[in-house]
């Protein structure tokens, strides 16, 4: 019976640190500042042009609903299958999977392409 005793004590002492870790954090974001989308710089390419209201193809793991959440929604023009946010259900799907297609990505004329490893040309 004496063996049990280390090993009570070593589960109690897990068992406290897992309910210490998952306490809420009591401190509270004080910045007052908002996104604001004219706050965005444009964007200056090699040729000297500038680009301020990007089209934006968001094909990669969550960048289409990271883009929303930065108040970039509206200018995305070509998504991929995997993007489930209601704003985005009406722009135009440009993947097979994790196959780009290029002649929908063209179709919609974009500035800019999110994508990730995990997709490749079709």
């Amino acid at each position: 019976m004496k063996t049990k005793f280390p090993e009570a004590v070593t589960y109690l002492i897990v068992a406290l640190g897992f309910l210490t870790g998952c306490q809420q954090s009591s401190t509270q974001n004080t910045t007052s500042e908002e996104f604001n989308i004219e706050s965005v710089p444009t964007l200056s390419l090699d040729s000297g042009k500038q680009i301020s209201n990007l089209r934006i193809v968001a094909v990669g793991n969550g960048s289409a609903e990271i883009l929303v959440s930065l108040g970039l929604g509206s200018q995305i023009v070509g998504r991929d299958i995997a993007s489930e946010i209601e704003l985005l259900k009406e722009i135009p799907i440009v993947t097979n999977g994790h196959d780009l297609d290029s002649e929908k990505i063209l179709a919609v004329r974009p500035d800019i392409l999110f994508i990730d490893s995990n997709s490749s040309p079709k």
